[in-house]
């Protein structure tokens, strides 16, 4: 079960990809960075059937540091 969604930032860009979503279940956790195919897709999705917390969202795109920041919690 879902448990958590967070954006993960690092401090690499823009030679590498520096954000990532991550969506944390019960024992895995799966990590999609920002250039994958499939990220705009499930960002998406996740946004139209979640009540994210968008300031969140807005601080993760302005970072350029190592940082986590929670979209959802269940």
């Amino acid at each position: 079960m879902l448990q958590k969604i967070s954006i993960l930032t690092n401090d690499r860009g823009p030679a590498f990809d520096d954000v990532a979503l991550a969506l944390f279940f019960s024992e895995v956790i799966i990590v999609l960075p920002s250039k994958h195919d499939c990220y705009s897709k499930m960002y998406d999705d996740i946004s139209r059937n979640l009540a994210l917390n968008y300031q969140s969202v807005i601080d993760a795109m302005s970072c350029a540091e190592n940082a986590e920041f929670v979209i959802w919690t269940k």
